[in-house]
């Protein structure tokens, strides 16, 4: 027979199954979508302890996932916008240029930036003419 902690724990990893990652949270949630992800996003922080060892390795590793996804995304745009802008970008102090080509070029440099500061291998073979 389940425990209330069981059932509590099997809801939870109904959810974040149903959701399709795991949940993030949003700062100001602007949809009913986002509202309900963060919802679960804070309860299960607030149960975190409660939970189950396995439930929690699972929660871990979805959690991985989604993050490991979330970045290969992020990674796969950014490269896509560097080939669209053909030459490796100059990170301008954008705060006060008024051209929106130089916004986005510093914009995009300082994207670049963050990624490889952050460790992300970015994997690409560009060939500019400079």
């Amino acid at each position: 027979m389940f425990k209330v902690q069981d059932k509590f724990d099997v809801q939870i990893l109904k959810e974040v199954h149903q959701l399709g990652h795991y949940p993030r949270r949003f700062m100001q949630p602007a949809t009913d979508k986002e509202k309900e992800e963060n919802c679960l996003a804070q309860q299960i922080t607030k149960r975190w302890s409660q939970l189950d060892d396995k439930t929690q390795e699972e929660l871990d590793r979805l959690q991985k996932d989604s993050r490991d996804k979330r970045t290969e995304t992020h990674v796969a745009d950014i490269l896509d916008r560097l080939r669209a802008f053909g030459k490796w970008p100059q990170e301008h102090d954008y705060a006060q240029a008024s051209n929106p080509e130089i916004i986005s070029e510093a914009k995009l440099a300082h994207e670049l930036r963050k990624c490889c500061s952050a460790g992300v291998s970015l994997e690409c073979e560009f060939k500019f003419n400079v």
